[in-house]
């Protein structure tokens, strides 16, 4: 059978989710990139240096792929320093006002895991 009609493994995937989910594993989880699976990445590619799911949980990570996004998307053009600056300015602005909104303290990036296991500790399901 070819690998994409395997049959699942439920709760393998369940023991995972609820290990990935648990504050324990934060660490792990703030360290994953994509470097290590695909070497072949470009140097600005958000997955290569950080989790790509933290670009959909915090606010300043989502700027911070939108900048390299941008940087990635005009790095073939021949462009001068003057226009290089100009370019993905205002990526880098918003960028800059996400880090001075308190936005990269450890609470706010880790919110998703730090509301699941409240909800644990409140004997609510966090599903």
């Amino acid at each position: 059978m070819a690998e994409e009609y395997q049959p699942r493994d439920i709760k393998a995937e369940a023991h995972f989710n609820k290990i990935m989910t648990s504050s324990v594993t934060t660490p792990f989880y703030l360290r994953y990139n994509l470097s290590q699976e695909n070497p072949d990445l470009p140097n600005f590619n958000f997955g290569k240096h950080f989790n790509p799911r933290l670009a959909d949980e915090s606010e300043y990570f989502q700027r911070l792929n939108k900048l390299m996004s941008c940087v990635q998307k005009n790095v073939d053009k021949e462009l001068t320093p003057a226009q290089q600056d100009k370019v993905c300015e205002k990526e880098f602005k918003q960028l800059r006002l996400a880090a001075f909104s308190r936005d990269t303290l450890y609470h706010n990036v880790n919110k998703r895991l730090f509301q699941n296991e409240l909800s644990v500790i409140r004997n609510e399901s966090p599903y």
